[in-house]
């Protein structure tokens, strides 16, 4: 039976999120279904959906509250997305409900679209969740710190929890909507994971509701690899990380052949780094399908999507996270053995890169992806999933 899904997306930036829904939009195509996208940046929208018969449409943002501290807990991270008061969270949750009564979804899927998913329960929809590992915790009481190597009280948690709580459910009650019983209900609602338990943020769980990344050859620029005898390595950076220059030196000196994405950064410095040795710079993203086979190892941010296509091509990777949750994406990938993160060092200027340890990454990182299931094999599964989601019965309102 063809079924209508809204795919919704509202937290979170760069082209991992579009490029996914994409993936997802495209599929359930091509078997029949109708769908729509809601997104929170459509800039890249045209490019990943024009000539698919999706219609997309700007998700509903907030504006006002920008935090100075590092957040601790999810409570914290939806502080920035109209959870610090009840009436922008009001407005979201109300411009949420109108679009789904416009659209009409027999399902509606979130993926990273909290406040679309409490807006589709409490319009009686069936919701499905889609998760990197980072999102959507398994639900618990109080939830997981964001950062587990710097242990926060018990109580300290619970208390921004309680003040996230006394803002939903103030918003609730201002639409006549019954409260949350406490924090973690958000989070409750039916989850696959696209990944792998081993890289889950937060812990090796719910094995069958992994079902691996997905991914499908986005469109993107071909661009030559520099000429000479160097090791090929591929980056894609941005240039607000403090090591992403020192980094590409490091390379460039070494004698390394760069293809390079490095999107936003200054003509002037792509200029620089163009002298000093092997690199072709595009702004633009790359077609990534040949440029992973030809690479020896992948240089990134620790972004899922680069992380995970790196993976199944059997790369290396040399890591520099930006927030928490690529510092928990990096921190995953060192267990494994499959990446190096730079050090500063606290003797001398500079970062120290374990040269030793990027070898035996590479080495583990080829056997490692033969344990890999292709992304064909998660897209099938994916679509089994949400047809069968779908078919169920609709939630009834919280």
């Amino acid at each position: 039976m063809v079924k209508h899904f809204v795919l919704c997306w509202e937290i979170g930036a760069d082209l991992g999120h579009i490029s996914q829904m994409a993936t997802v939009a495209h599929s359930l195509r091509q078997r029949g279904h109708r769908v729509s996208v809601v997104l929170k940046d459509v800039c890249h929208a045209q490019r990943y959906f024009a000539g698919m018969d999706i219609a997309w449409y700007q998700a509903p943002q907030p504006a006002g509250f920008r935090s100075a501290e590092a957040p601790l807990n999810h409570a914290d991270l939806l502080r920035e997305s109209g959870y610090d008061n009840p009436a922008r969270l009001a407005g979201l949750l109300q411009a949420w409900r109108n679009l789904f009564d416009l659209l009409q979804p027999d399902a509606v899927i979130s993926e990273a679209a909290p406040t679309a998913a409490l807006a589709a329960r409490y319009g009686g929809l069936r919701c499905i969740c889609l998760d990197n590992g980072f999102f959507v915790p398994p639900p618990s009481n109080p939830m997981p710190a964001l950062r587990s190597w710097q242990p926060v009280g018990h109580d300290e948690l619970l208390r921004r929890e309680a003040r996230a709580l006394q803002v939903i459910n103030s918003a609730l009650q201002q639409l006549n909507l019954p409260p949350l019983q406490h924090f973690a209900q958000l989070f409750e609602v039916p989850t696959y994971w696209l990944t792998w338990p081993a890289l889950n943020h937060f812990g090796n769980h719910s094995p069958e509701r992994h079902l691996g990344p997905i991914y499908a050859d986005s469109p993107g620029r071909t661009l030559d690899w520099p000429a000479g005898a160097g090791r090929k390595v591929f980056a894609y950076l941005k240039p607000n990380h403090p090591h992403a220059i020192p980094v590409l030196e490091w390379c460039l000196r070494r004698g390394d052949r760069l293809l390079a994405y490095l999107p936003f950064w200054p003509v002037a410095e792509l200029r620089r780094l163009q002298t000093l040795g092997s690199i072709s710079i595009s702004q633009e993203p790359l077609d990534l399908g040949n440029v992973l086979d030809e690479c020896a190892w992948v240089v990134c941010h620790a972004g899922v999507g680069t992380v995970s296509r790196a993976m199944r091509a059997g790369k290396p990777l040399l890591l520099l996270p930006s927030h928490v949750e690529q510092i928990r994406t990096a921190r995953a990938l060192t267990a494994l053995q499959l990446a190096v993160v730079p050090q500063t060092d606290q003797t001398a200027p500079g970062l120290r890169i374990d040269t030793g340890q990027l070898e035996q990454a590479r080495l583990r990182a080829a056997d490692y992806a033969q344990c890999l299931n292709s992304p064909a094999d998660s897209l099938a599964r994916l679509m089994t999933v949400l047809e069968a989601e779908a078919g169920r019965m609709e939630w009834r309102q919280a």
